[in-house]
């Protein structure tokens, strides 16, 4: 349980985005890919399911088949975790474009002519 924790609390800073400081992003994007490499592993490195548990002498089965359900919802919580973090980081990523420059302002109307005098007859 210990172990959960610790990798939930290590985990949560990664998933924050930070859409005004591009450093901070390249951090986050950083741990995110950590988190999400260290899900993958943890699944790979376990790759127990429970279907293998043998039962062994002082040990029932059940706990077995429950340490292997938790390490392989650990993984998958780092996993998506880290992909969720890792969208998030990007879909609030500012545009690199410059804003377009604002349009020229209209020229200025010509004042109508004065009518042009009749002449007396």
């Amino acid at each position: 349980m210990r172990a959960v924790a610790l990798l939930l609390t290590l985990s949560l800073p990664a998933a924050g985005c930070f859409p005004t400081n591009a450093r901070h992003r390249t951090y986050a994007k950083i741990g995110e890919g950590l988190a999400l490499a260290t899900g993958v592993g943890i699944l790979l490195a376990t790759r127990s399911t429970g279907a293998d548990c043998a039962p062994t002498p002082g040990k029932p089965y059940a706990d077995c088949r429950s340490e292997a359900s938790t390490v392989s919802a650990v993984g998958l919580g780092l996993i998506l975790a880290g992909l969720i973090g890792f969208v998030a980081t990007i879909s609030t990523t500012p545009d690199d474009k410059p804003a377009p420059p604002p349009p020229p302002p209209a020229p200025a109307p010509m004042p109508a002519a004065a009518p042009l005098p009749v002449p007396a007859t």
